[in-house]
């Protein structure tokens, strides 16, 4: 079954999806990290995608590795969060 994305996480702002994520990834949330890596990742540009769709695929296996890559995937975004996501732009 294709992956598809939840409802709920379009209502999100970027800043809040990466605060989503850093709560996830505190509390050992391995699902809902996923999930968060995927929704922003299908709004970034193709060759931006990678390290969250890592991300995604380290949940299943080491949360560890997974939280690491999360902070270093999602540092740039920390500095542009007052901007949209590309479907939400006007």
């Amino acid at each position: 079954m294709p992956y598809r994305e939840p409802d709920h996480l379009a209502a999100c702002s970027i800043m809040e999806l990466v605060l989503g994520g850093d709560w996830a990834c505190s509390e050992n949330q391995t699902l809902t990290l996923a999930e968060v890596a995927r929704h922003i990742a299908a709004h970034l540009e193709s060759d931006e995608r990678g390290d969250l769709l890592q991300v995604a695929r380290l949940c299943d296996c080491d949360m560890t590795a997974a939280t690491e890559l999360w902070n270093v995937a999602t540092a740039p975004m920390r500095g542009r969060s007052h901007r949209p996501l590309q479907s939400e732009a006007p």
